[in-house]
């Protein structure tokens, strides 16, 4: 079920980013359907997980927007994009974190990042230190940009773990640096996985979190999950 929650008219200010792991876009066109929707075509900022970005596959190519992808992590954009790159968040696995700063059509600027944090260390997935540490390279370097700066993707935080539900280190860390949990913060709650719950996220920092939607499985096992927000 949709879950849309409006707090304020829209305005110039506004835009809509919408978090999404695609489950390795094995549903492709139902996914490319989802983007064409009504709630999604009117977003302007995605941040996208298990997208296939090798040579023979390349489907950040076929999303509405300019693309940047780093590894399986990618950030679409309806706005201009200004400056890219990539976060080496895990040393020891290689793992890396795409950003962008994109542009508003009435010239604000924010950063985004996508990333997908680790699940597991080999067969060990009790590792809430290893997903802290990931958070913490990336905080880090968003701590050198002067704007709003969002931090969007799937977490890992699994529900059933002790370690790793609302109290997880890592969301603990990104309130203590000043982030805020946008869909929270509209009072919107999602169970973003079937089987393993709330496991994706979208924070703020510098931005008005003004409502949220907890979407659909379609086309993927994750739901994508949206926020709407201001320039203060």
């Amino acid at each position: 079920m949709l879950l849309l929650l409006l707090l304020s008219p829209a305005s110039a200010e506004d835009f809509s980013i919408v978090s999404w792991n695609i489950h390795k876009g094995s549903r492709l066109e139902r996914v490319l359907e989802e983007f064409r929707s009504p709630e999604l075509s009117k977003a302007s900022l995605f941040a996208l997980q298990e997208v296939l970005t090798e040579p023979g596959f390349r489907q950040q190519e076929r999303f509405p927007g300019e693309a940047h992808a780093v590894g399986r992590d990618v950030i679409v954009s309806r706005w201009e994009i200004a400056d890219r790159g990539e976060v080496l968040v895990n040393p020891a696995t290689g793992r890396r974190a795409a950003w962008a700063d994109v542009r508003s059509p009435e010239g604000r600027e924010a950063r985004l990042y996508s990333l997908h944090l680790s699940y597991k260390i080999g067969r060990d997935p009790f590792v809430p230190h290893i997903r802290a540490a990931e958070m913490r390279a990336v905080l880090d370097h968003a701590d050198a940009y002067p704007g709003p700066v969002i931090v969007a993707g799937d977490f890992n935080t699994v529900r059933w773990f002790v370690c790793c539900g609302r109290g997880a280190p890592l969301l603990r860390l990104m309130e203590n640096r000043g982030y805020r949990d946008a869909l929270a913060a509209a009072g919107v709650a999602c169970n973003s996985q079937h089987i393993a719950g709330t496991v994706d996220w979208i924070f703020v920092k510098g931005l008005k979190p003004e409502s949220a939607a907890c979407g659909r499985y379609a086309g993927s096992d994750h739901k994508w999950i949206e926020a709407r927000v201001s320039f203060k």
